[in-house]
């Protein structure tokens, strides 16, 4: 299943009636360039905090974050 969403004026965004268990968030690598929406920005990188079940585990190359 696919689903896209946008951010909030905020930057904040949600999947709603989603079973239960792993996901990926991916970024198009687009809003990271030039003139992107996220120029200047990059992923989160890997095993980032104490808690490896809570961060993103973020690609820097595909931008894609794992989400439970």
């Amino acid at each position: 299943m696919i689903q896209t969403t946008t951010t909030d004026g905020s930057g904040l965004y949600g999947f709603t009636a989603l079973p239960a268990g792993d996901y990926v968030v991916r970024i198009l690598s687009g809003e990271f360039a030039a003139g992107g929406t996220l120029e200047n920005w990059s992923a989160s990188p890997k095993d980032q905090g104490s808690d490896d079940a809570i961060d993103s585990d973020g690609d820097l190359a595909t931008h894609d974050a794992r989400c439970r």
